[in-house]
């Protein structure tokens, strides 16, 4: 059912897999720590195309951190998830 929804895109694939290696890098994370990452509609009218981009990391037991940014993931950079980090922690 899923199916006729859910159409796989490689390059957003790709992207996903680099944005989760981005923030392992900077929060210098372990293999215990999961890093999920997700394009999802926003509400907002201000989000380009409509979508933004959020962040997960995730420790044994619950959500540590959580991260938006406008946009889909393919437009995602080291430097806009070193802002993210940078917004979160403070």
């Amino acid at each position: 059912m899923l199916g006729r929804w859910f159409k796989p895109d490689p390059e957003r694939d790709q992207a996903a897999v680099r944005v989760k290696a981005w923030v392992h890098e900077a929060l210098r994370l372990d293999a215990t720590t999961t890093v999920s990452v997700n394009e999802i509609e926003c509400g907002d009218p201000a989000c380009p195309g409509g979508v933004e981009t959020v962040i997960l990391v995730r420790g044994r037991a619950s959500v540590t951190a959580a991260m938006k940014i406008p946009g889909p993931i393919t437009a995602v950079t080291a430097a806009s998830v070193a802002d993210a980090i940078r917004s979160t922690a403070t």
